[in-house]
């Protein structure tokens, strides 16, 4: 035993009872114990959500428009997490295709031309008893098991920003948050061309012209976007300058691949004065 060690324990006496118990717990597992309660306390923030894999997405968002990659962030938050049958209310109905188009709050043309999309790709597909099903190889609840390129997306983050940017008619703006998913840093959400990349001095950040080109707008949308694009009070990107360098943030109440510090979600929070 190091002396260290020996500097671990200490001689208490304490007066218990008879009949009580006394429970001892060492300082790290009341440190893991807060963790656990902070994660646990996000998560119920939050709400639930769902997993994005982002093997097949990528070619989707290469490949399908836009608005239609926003409208399909929203739609995924309908699905059960037993069956992943696109369902609503307490009673876990199944969604009709009017059901559907009621909760993106479309017109019939923009609704059946989505859902041509979908079908097309096999996003979304009808079963044997008329049930509508989100493909599991895109999008799935429950366990992730041994997926490990997955990205969380979280129901009720999505919904808020979706009502902010339908009212504005700017869905295109939540598509834009689905091209970077398959970027996302597992530590820091920052837009990255290597996302699993442990070392943080070898994080490949998306400098301002590379994330233009990923998203396929000018280079001056960017700041446009980030400067736009907000819910109760929270940004959904955020830009952080470090010398010359410029790195973009997506704000974790939406989406994220790991677990994110509570300090870099306050940055989507924080406000210039005025």
């Amino acid at each position: 035993m190091t002396n260290n060690e020996r500097n671990d324990f200490r001689e208490v006496t304490v007066q218990v009872r008879e009949g009580d118990s006394l429970k001892v717990t060492r300082r790290e597992q009341m440190e893991a114990l807060r963790e656990k309660e902070k994660r646990d306390f996000r998560r119920a923030e939050g709400g639930n959500f769902t997993f994005t894999d982002m093997q097949p997405i990528q070619k989707l968002t290469e490949e399908v428009d836009t608005v239609q990659l926003g409208y399909l962030f929203v739609l995924q938050t309908f699905i059960d997490y037993d069956t992943n049958i696109l369902v609503i209310g307490r009673d876990k109905r199944p969604m009709t295709k009017k059901d559907m188009q009621a909760a993106l709050n479309v017109g019939r043309k923009v609704f059946w031309e989505f859902m041509k999309t979908m079908e097309l790709y096999s996003v979304v597909i009808e079963d044997t008893e008329g049930r509508f099903v989100i493909n599991d190889a895109y999008v799935f609840r429950g366990r992730q098991g041994n997926r490990k390129r997955v990205v969380k997306a979280y129901d009720m983050g999505v919904r808020k920003v979706y009502e902010v940017v339908r009212s504005k008619k700017k869905v295109k703006q939540l598509g834009y948050v689905v091209k970077t998913l398959p970027y996302l840093h597992m530590k820091n959400n920052v837009v990255a061309a290597n996302p699993f990349e442990e070392d943080d001095t070898k994080i490949q950040a998306f400098s301002k012209a590379e994330l233009a080109e990923l998203l396929g707008v000018q280079e001056k949308a960017v700041y446009r976007l980030i400067r736009e694009m907000h819910f109760e009070g929270e940004y959904v990107f955020v830009s952080i300058q470090r010398g010359k360098s410029l790195f973009f943030m997506v704000n974790p109440s939406i989406a994220c691949r790991g677990e994110i510090d509570d300090s870099i979600r306050s940055l989507f929070k924080v406000k210039a004065k005025k």
